[in-house]
């Protein structure tokens, strides 16, 4: 009986394979968008776009969950690969920019029996290298809105400007119990307090350190939109 020595993956079948296993280890959420890529020196690495609360949060994937998965994958279709044998190429693009960089990968098939190999899912923690996603300049505005609010206080505008590299400063106006104005100045360390309770009453679990307040170019004050990282995937 004629057997297969080596098996070829182009960048459809990788990306199809390991979709295939995120489903399979995120049952709960929906994924909208795969992407994998390699190094010139072979080193897999991932993303996938999960929608969480209308939200899209960019999960990043390493080396090893692009092995895992695409080895488990193929062997739920039928055809086990051996897993310290897949390999990943690097395909460059050229010059002109009408071939963009691409990827491929070969691998062993396993030996008979093998089916079962990679079958139990990987711990999602070591898989993952960050996870992250954005608020613009409307989102982050109502998520200080509701922070504030949910703080006691009903305020009645807030804003957000630039405070050095990337930091924030909120500023509130409020109305007082006698009906005069006030005013609420918030330093970086408090505005990302306060956010990050919002945040973590909305389902995510935010990094404390990893917020990023990104601006409107050079001379404007304004902030137009926040970056934060996770240290889960929201569920």
């Amino acid at each position: 009986m004629l057997q297969i020595s080596n098996i070829s993956l182009n960048r459809g079948t990788i990306i199809g394979l390991f979709a295939s296993s995120l489903r399979r280890w995120l049952p709960q959420h929906k994924i909208d968008l795969v992407v994998v890529e390699c190094t010139e020196g072979g080193h897999a690495y991932g993303r996938a776009t999960i929608v969480y609360a209308g939200k899209n949060v960019q999960v990043y994937f390493r080396h090893q969950a692009i092995v895992d998965g695409i080895c488990q994958a193929s062997a739920a279709a039928g055809t086990a690969l051996e897993k310290s044998s897949l390999t990943f190429k690097f395909i460059a693009g050229n010059r002109f920019g009408n071939v963009t960089p691409s990827i491929a990968a070969s691998a062993s098939p396993a030996a008979s029996g093998a089916l079962n190999q990679g079958a139990e899912n990987p711990s999602l923690v070591a898989c993952i290298e960050s996870i992250s996603l954005m608020f613009d300049r409307t989102e982050l505005l109502e998520l200080l809105r509701a922070a504030v609010k949910r703080a006691g206080t009903e305020p009645i505008v807030a804003d957000i400007w630039q405070a050095g590299n990337r930091a924030g400063q909120g500023h509130i106006t409020t109305r007082t119990g006698s009906g005069a104005i006030g005013t609420i100045s918030l330093p970086p360390n408090e505005l990302n307090e306060l956010l990050i309770k919002e945040l973590t009453v909305r389902g995510y679990m935010v990094k404390a350190d990893s917020l990023q307040y990104m601006g409107g170019g050079s001379g404007s004050s304004c902030i137009t939109y926040l970056s934060v990282n996770l240290t889960a995937i929201p569920k």
